[in-house]
C-alpha cells in the first residue's frame, strides 16, 4: 500500500496556489474558470491544438495572469504529473518552485514538514511518495492532502484518502477543533478483495424480517421483531409500506431466510404468516409458537452447515 501527497494552502488563497501546483491538468477543480478563459484546451501546456496554439497559449496566459498565476510557474509546477519519490527528491523537487503567493509558500513549508517527519518516524520511502496532481475538497482541506493506492492494484484507485483541515468543525459548532482525516473507499476496496479472493460473500445474519402489509400494523410488527430478537433470532422490521412483491424481492436478494406476515386477517386470528424463502413453502402458526418454530428451523440449518 502506498500514500501519495500533496499541499494544499491556507485561507482564500488555497484555490490559486494549488492552481499553481497543477494548473496544466485543467480537471474539475478549475473547470468553472476555464469558461472565463475564453474555452482554455486541456492541452495548452502541451502542444496539440494546431494552427490555434498561439492564440490558445495566449488566451491561457490571460487568464492565469489574472489568477495570479504565472506561466513559467504553471509550467514548472506541471512536472509535478507524476510521483516525485521522497525525502532528497521531493524536497528537491518543491525547491524548485520558487516563490508564489503566501498561501502557496505556507503549503510548500507544511508539505516539507510533513516529509521530513515522515522519516522520522521511519516510514520506509517506498510506502509514500509526492504528487502535485492531486486534487481534493479545496472548499474545506487546509493543508496536506493524501490519497492511497493498492500497489498491485493501481487500476483501482485510491482506497483511503484524506487531508488536514482546520475549521471543518467550525461549520457546525462553536469550537475549533482542527484535525486530519481520511475516507476509506470501502466499496473499490472489498471489491478488490473479493476479485483477488482474499475475502467471500458471506451469508446475510438477519434471518428474519418481519414485512409490513399497512403502516397502521407497524406496532405489530415491532412487537413481532421484540420476541423473535429475545429469543436469539437476529429480525430486521420492514418499516414503511411497500408492495409486498418488493419486500419478498428484498428479503431474497440480502440472503434473509424467513418472511414474517401479520395482517389484518392475521390479527383477528392470532396467527402470523410465514414464508421460507429456502425451501419456496409458505404456511401459519400462532403467534405464541412463532420464535420456538423458526428456532428448530434456524438450528436444523445450523447443523447441516456444519457449524
Amino acid at each position: 500500500m502506498r500514500v501519495v501527497l500533496r499541499a494544499a494552502a491556507r485561507g482564500d488563497e488555497r484555490a490559486t496556489a494549488a492552481l499553481e501546483v497543477y494548473v496544466h491538468h485543467l480537471r474539475a477543480q478549475i473547470a468553472a474558470m476555464t469558461a472565463a478563459m475564453g474555452g482554455l484546451d486541456a492541452l495548452v501546456f502541451s502542444g496539440g491544438v494546431g494552427e490555434h496554439a498561439p492564440e490558445v497559449r495566449a488566451r491561457a496566459a490571460a487568464g492565469l495572469a489574472f489568477l495570479g498565476v504565472h506561466i513559467d510557474a504553471a509550467r514548472n509546477a506541471g512536472r509535478g504529473d507524476r510521483d516525485i519519490g521522497a525525502d532528497a527528491d521531493a524536497i528537491a523537487q518543491l525547491d524548485k518552485l520558487g516563490q508564489g503567493t503566501d498561501g502557496f509558500n505556507q503549503g510548500v513549508a507544511e508539505l516539507r514538514e510533513v516529509i521530513e517527519l515522515l522519516k522520522a518516524y521511519g516510514v520506509p520511502e517506498k510506502n509514500y511518495s509526492v504528487n502535485f496532481s492531486i486534487a481534493r475538497g479545496l472548499d474545506y482541506y487546509t493543508g496536506t492532502v493524501y490519497e492511497t493506492t493498492l500497489d498491485d492494484y493501481p487500476q483501482i484507485g485510491s482506497v483511503c484518502s484524506g487531508g488536514r483541515y482546520e475549521n471543518l468543525a467550525g461549520h457546525y459548532s462553536k469550537s475549533h477543533l482542527p484535525g486530519v482525516g481520511i475516507s476509506i473507499g470501502a466499496t473499490r476496496l472489498f471489491w478488490q478483495l473479493r476479485e483477488a479472493g482474499i475475502i467471500s460473500t458471506a451469508d446475510s445474519t438477519v434471518e428474519t424480517l418481519v414485512g409490513l402489509m399497512d403502516e397502521v400494523y407497524l406496532p405489530q410488527a415491532l412487537e413481532i421483531a421484540q420476541l423473535l430478537r429475545a429469543a436469539g433470532i437476529n429480525t430486521e422490521v420492514q418499516l414503511e409500506t411497500r408492495k409486498l412483491a418488493k419486500q419478498f424481492q428484498y428479503a431474497d436478494r440480502a440472503g434473509v431466510r424467513f418472511m414474517v406476515l401479520c395482517g389484518e386477517n392475521e390479527i383477528s386470528r392470532g396467527v402470523v404468516t410465514v414464508k421460507d424463502l429456502r425451501r419456496q413453502e409458505q404456511f401459519e402458526l400462532p403467534r405464541e409458537q412463532l420464535a420456538s418454530a423458526l428456532k428448530v428451523e434456524i438450528e436444523q440449518q445450523r447443523v447441516l452447515k456444519g457449524q
